[in-house]
């Protein structure tokens, strides 16, 4: 399947500045702090999470579209790994 967005891994930098950024140190977007509370880093972290958390999705209708049974604890294990850094 062909992507067409910044491949993953994202991360949130540790800069403080809401910016998300690809496995090169890349700026590819910025969440905008929401004032007086911790919804602008939660909105982060859920964007940074966004590659991982599609690659499960895929691998998960993947095994039941084509009848391939992907490992159940493969693709389980990504969106539980994709959960967690979406959620802090």
């Amino acid at each position: 399947m062909k992507i067409n967005h910044t491949p993953g891994p994202w991360e949130l930098d540790t800069d403080g500045e809401g910016h998300i950024i690809d496995i090169h140190g890349v700026i590819i977007a910025e969440v905008y702090p929401v004032a007086y509370s911790l919804e602008g880093d939660h909105n982060a972290a859920l964007l940074a999470a966004a590659p991982e958390l599609l690659k499960a999705c895929q691998l998960a209708m993947q095994s039941d579209i084509d009848g391939s049974f992907v490992s159940a604890s493969k693709w389980w294990d990504l969106m539980k790994s994709a959960i967690e850094k979406a959620t802090p």
